[in-house]
């Protein structure tokens, strides 16, 4: 094919063979003939055609293809790059049909693609520009026409009558082909009209709309990020609530100078606005001032007299909780701590009990609380019972001094002490209470269940905080001021206080945080269940330590290096402390069987309380027994109605009640699990892995048993000092001090109890649902027909007669005998019951667990208020001391008749 000479005279018709891949792309190297890549021909409109037609390409487009033709238009293609694999793809800007503007991209100016192949050459490999031929000034481009090359201008020169290229020197903007509405700005693109968006307009698709300046939004520095448009530019404005001050936006209250001086020098937020509230160690008086605190420092330092009490401007000091005033002498209010039915600790001393809250305002004060209304004062040497008329659950304690304490209960209980007395506040809308902190003199938060947060605001609660959702519960809040607070609670829930709004946060979605402390300065320490301790220093939360199936229930803080944190370690069952010191975590405690629920004081001395009677204060190097008296579990009592009142329990421990108190003696390390006897008789032991005893005056000695007999030994019964009845693990044994055989039983079971009459009139029980309840007639041992009871475990036996004999057990059981037939007493007990007894009057008394006492009354039984939460496995009657209760840690428990 050959090129003519272009001219003015008439366009030439060029044509040249170009590769022309079916996708569109074109390969400018090789022209391999194998159908995959095929050729075309295309027609190069020149400078001369162009200029015959006032300076525009034409040609007309039939289905998306390119044809010479009069009056069309042709645009031009500016120069397109290869591409890695030597292809070359490129959509002229101003073409509007994509298909066809792929085939139309080409190196040179302006071309079109025929409707068929025109004058193509051959099928051959040999490419005529491989390598390129064309070396002239500004004509460098090589395209193959048949086996001959073909030199074109480089983009942007125009090849002239002498065939030399030149600089393309036509304006493609002029006349101004850019005229939609708003878009008439012409740019020159490699010889081609583009068309742009006037000032002030931007393109979305393919039109021109008008610019926003503030999308998007170039208002990027912190609480300033709202954008306005001034004289058409944009503008950055503080966000709502903050102003500008000194170059920043800031809350009100961050404005300089401070904008609220002592004595109201506390700032709280309100929107633009603020107010000034008291400064610490101020009180807001009647008329609104801030007058001095007089107990702020505390003036009080009488021996047990610290309790300031405020007295308009001036104070007064009163006796210390759990002391009142004898002659301007403070001496303890009781001496021992009794229940509101009468029930005192006998042992240990002052009480024992599952304390669940502790509160150290300095090193000389603690105060602590627990179930059934437990409450104690400790100053260090003495503990001394606080009483109360409750005996609700005391969960946590907290004050801002001895005159001004709170207390939280179950049942939504607020208790409040004015360095006076103790006064429930009003119930306020909401049901069990975990946390509390005084936030101000007369002034507390709470946190409970059912998304409980509130204030107290020494007159009224106020209305509920909106905590997001009410399913969740919250354990704790700290309080640095009244416009800084903030509660934690189950699933890393966060609330937090500014004195304006309330705002919630969360550290992750798997962590019940537990309890949250802070300093000065806004550090803050939040501990969760999961074992994890996190961090707050002003600007991000971290996580300090995460200790592996460590129950994490609450933590003591000094400073941010120096922390105590108490729980319960899942791996070991043991109540467990650990000490940060200087950035160094280490336990310092450990307590078998203990769950630690509560700490207070300085990490140097703290006081951790917890279940099963734990109040230990730490010395620097143990912590050591706050309580008094023996503390193993006693299972059993036992007294002769004369001189001797016997408890036994754990390792093998024995307790003996003297006019001077309980007295202790230990026999061996098995656990002993009953005492029993006649009035006027000997005293046996039975316990753990066939273990017998008998006392008749000289102590208690061994007594032999058939050498099979290995399994643990749990109640007695003696009808006559040479015929005792002894049960246990799947075994009743009879005999003497002579010795003991086993006796046949139609049934194994682990028998817990057994009870006669008579000789011929023995009943037995134990563990399993039905229970496996036997009579003895003085000559078998059978199963008894009990019906009524197929779904009761009962553990326990006592009777005063034949026709009268009491049976008690799991979930509250209580089954009867009338002589005849077994049937179940009603009861509104829930608890498992294990201990009964009474007298031939009709006086009958069961103990249970969590503190459990019931007392019958004609043909019911109903509950006694014991004085304390702990479980009690044992229960007997002296006919002159009354009744005596017995159970965990030690407890002893006595009501006069």
């Amino acid at each position: 094919m050959s090129v003519g000479r272009m001219g003015k005279e008439a366009p030439s018709r060029c044509f040249a063979c170009v590769c022309v891949r079916d996708d569109f792309q074109r390969d400018w190297g090789k022209c391999p003939g194998n159908g995959a890549i095929k050729r075309r021909c295309i027609r190069f409109c020149d400078s001369a055609s162009r200029i015959a037609s006032r300076g525009k390409w034409r040609t007309s487009l039939v289905n998306g293809i390119g044809q010479e033709g009069e009056g069309s238009v042709c645009s031009r293609a500016p120069f397109c790059r290869f591409d890695r694999a030597g292809l070359c793809v490129y959509y002229p800007p101003m073409w509007k049909n994509p298909r066809f503007l792929s085939i139309a991209a080409f190196p040179i100016g302006c071309f079109l693609v025929a409707g068929a192949p025109v004058g193509c050459g051959g099928g051959g490999n040999a490419d005529p520009c491989v390598p390129n031929p064309c070396a002239g000034l500004h004509k460098t481009i090589c395209i193959s026409q048949g086996d001959q090359p073909l030199c074109l201008c480089d983009p942007g020169y125009v090849q002239n009558q002498s065939g030399d290229c030149v600089p393309d020197d036509i304006d493609p903007c002029q006349p101004n082909p850019c005229q939609a509405p708003h878009r008439t700005q012409c740019r020159n693109v490699s010889g081609s009209a583009q068309c742009d968006c006037d000032p002030g307009y931007v393109l979305e698709g393919d039109f021109c709309v008008l610019a926003d300046p503030c999308h998007p939004n170039p208002c990027q520095e912190p609480n300033r990020s709202v954008c306005s448009v001034v004289n058409g530019q944009a503008s950055c404005g503080c966000d709502p609530d903050y102003l500008f001050s000194e170059g920043h936006c800031v809350r009100p209250c961050q404005v300089q100078p401070a904008p609220c001086q002592p004595p109201k020098g506390l700032c709280a937020n309100r929107g633009t606005d603020f107010v000034c509230l008291c400064s610490p160690g101020y009180l807001e008086s009647g008329n609104g001032d801030c007058v001095s605190d007089p107990c702020e420092p505390n003036p009080c330092s009488g021996e047990r007299r610290t309790a300031c009490i405020r007295n308009g401007a001036s104070f007064l000091c009163r006796c210390d909780p759990g002391y009142r005033d004898e002659g301007g002498t403070c001496v303890r209010d009781r001496k021992t701590a009794c229940s509101l039915d009468g029930w005192c600790f006998e042992n240990p001393r002052p009480r024992t009990e599952n304390f669940l809250g502790v509160w150290q305002p300095d090193a000389n004060n603690a105060l602590i609380c627990g179930g059934a209304g437990t409450l104690l004062h400790y100053d260090g040497t003495d503990l001394v019972p606080i009483p109360l008329a409750t005996e609700q659950e005391l969960r946590r304690i907290h004050g801002t001094s001895l005159s001004d304490v709170f207390v939280t209960g179950s049942g939504g209980l607020v208790l409040h002490f004015d360095g006076v007395s103790w006064e429930a506040l009003p119930h306020g809308p909401f049901a069990d209470l975990n946390g509390v902190f005084a936030a101000a003199p007369g002034k507390a938060w709470v946190t409970g269940a059912r998304g409980t947060l509130q204030l107290f605001d020494g007159e009224a609660w106020q209305a509920p905080v909106d905590t997001g959702n009410t399913l969740d519960s919250w354990w704790d809040v700290w309080a640095e001021s009244p416009v800084d607070v903030h509660a934690v609670g189950d699933f890393g829930g966060l609330m937090d206080f500014d004195g304006e709004r309330w705002v919630r946060n969360h550290i992750g979605q798997d962590v019940h945080l537990s309890a949250v402390r802070g300093l000065p300065g806004g550090f803050r320490a939040v501990v969760s269940a999961n074992g994890d301790v996190f961090s707050w220093d002003g600007g991000g939360w971290s996580t300090m330590n995460s200790m592996l199936g460590f129950l994490i229930s609450s933590l003591a803080l000094d400073s941010p290096d120096e922390m105590v944190v108490v729980g319960y370690n899942l791996m070991s069952s043991k109540g467990l402390v650990v000490r940060m010191r200087r950035g160094e975590w280490s336990a310092i405690g450990e307590f078998p069987n203990k769950m630690a629920y509560g700490v207070g004081g300085p990490a140097d001395h703290p006081i951790v309380v917890g279940a099963n009677g734990l109040l230990r204060r730490y010395d620097g190097s143990e912590f050591r027994d706050v309580i008094t008296g023996p503390r193993v579990r006693l299972r059993s009592v036992w007294t002769d109605g004369g001189a001797r009142i016997i408890a036994c329990g754990g390792g093998g421990t024995v307790l003996r009640r003297t006019a001077g108190g309980w007295t202790e003696e230990h026999h061996g390390t098995l656990n002993l699990s009953a005492v029993f006897g006649l009035p006027t008789g000997c005293a046996w032991l039975v316990g753990a892995q066939g273990r017998l005893m008998r006392d008749c005056g000289a102590g208690f000695q061994s007594v032999s048993l058939p050498g099979d007999v290995k399994g643990d030994l749990l109640a007695g019964y003696v009808a006559a000092e040479d015929d005792v009845f002894v049960a246990g693990d799947k075994v009743i044994l009879r005999g003497s001090a002579a010795g003991f055989s086993k006796m046949t039983i139609p049934t194994e079971a682990r028998f817990t109890s057994i009870w006669g009459s008579s000789a011929s009139d023995v009943w037995a029980t134990g563990e399993g649902t039905p229970p496996p309840l036997l009579h003895f007639d003085g000559n078998v041992w059978s199963l008894a027909n009990a019906p009524a009871l197929q779904f009761s475990e009962l553990v326990a036996l006592w009777g005063s007669a034949a026709n009268d004999v009491y049976a008690v057990g799991e979930d509250g059981a209580i089954a009867h005998f009338d002589g005849s037939g077994w049937s179940l007493v009603s009861t509104s007990a829930t608890e498992d019951l294990v201990g009964i007894s009474g007298d031939s009057a009709g006086e009958v008394m069961i103990a249970g667990l969590s503190g459990t006492i019931l007392k019958k009354n004609g043909a019911f039984f109903s509950r006694m208020y014991s004085g304390t939460s702990v479980h009690l496995y044992s229960i007997g009657l002296h006919a002159a001391e009354g009744w005596f209760a017995v159970g965990e840690d030690g407890a002893i428990l006595r009501k006069a008749r």
